[in-house]
């Protein structure tokens, strides 16, 4: 009766390590799934964001050639405001440095 009992739980033990085997199989196969959708979500989600980020550099890049000719032109008018400025006071010296003494010295009344 002892080896009914020990064959017995010996078959048990054996269909216990069928049973956690087919689990671990399952497991990895779930596993594998789940890491597959995972990769699929992530290539899509980067595919748009890379579509997005062309798109958006696609429109920028007229606006980034229009700010730059802007640039241009700005200071090319500084330079001949600058200009202007200069030989304006070229011509009549003394007219403007009596308007910096009279600027600096209203200047100096309002800070008092």
């Amino acid at each position: 009766m002892k080896t009914t009992a020990h064959s017995s739980a010996t078959a048990k033990g054996n269909n216990s390590d069928s049973d956690t085997s087919s689990i671990e199989k399952g497991a990895l196969a779930a596993h594998r799934a789940i890491d597959k959708a995972a990769d699929t979500v992530v290539n899509t989600l980067a595919a748009g964001a890379h579509r997005g980020v062309d798109k958006v550099a696609v429109a920028a890049a007229p606006a980034a050639g229009w700010l730059g000719e802007a640039a241009g032109r700005l200071e090319q008018t500084r330079r001949e405001l600058m200009n202007q400025g200069s030989e304006q006071v070229r011509a009549k010296p003394l007219t403007y440095l009596g308007m910096a003494l009279a600027f600096g010295f209203l200047v100096g009344r309002v800070m008092r």
